[in-house]
């Protein structure tokens, strides 16, 4: 099991040319995947976005939806302090650390392609082609 952050969804669902090929291979690696609950508003307005740019279409749209439901378990943090702690010690957007402190919660590794994340919490944060090259 694996925490990712939305962008890891937004890659194994939309096109991406960068990405798709290492979601992939990162899902067919873990296909438990676990974030904050608050993916999903992310998530759809990733779809909303894509949508209004006519780079899907609404039913589309609909679809990777409810396929990202089936894919992602969300998590409502017991322990907010996680959170907390990492919004004291980095400057990351509160949404961020909040998959930050369910990666905390769970010590499961977070893997995302975001750089600050990656920077500021080295130690639980990972790439996508580093995990697929240590694990």
């Amino acid at each position: 099991m694996i925490v990712v952050d939305t962008n890891i969804i937004s890659y194994l669902l939309l096109p991406n040319e960068k990405y798709n090929q290492l979601a992939f291979n990162l899902y067919e690696k873990d296909k438990n995947w676990v974030a904050p609950s608050l993916w999903r508003y992310e998530f759809l307005s990733i779809l909303t976005l894509y949508q209004r740019k006519t780079i899907i279409k609404p039913n589309i749209s609909k679809i990777l939806f409810k396929k990202a439901l089936e894919v992602v378990e969300s998590r409502d943090l017991i322990n907010v302090d996680h959170v907390f702690n990492a919004i004291e010690n980095s400057t990351l957007s509160a949404y961020d650390c909040n998959f930050v402190g369910v990666s905390k919660e769970t010590g499961l590794p977070l893997i995302t392609e975001d750089k600050k994340i990656l920077t500021q919490f080295s130690t639980i944060a990972v790439s996508m082609e580093k995990y697929l090259h240590n694990n």
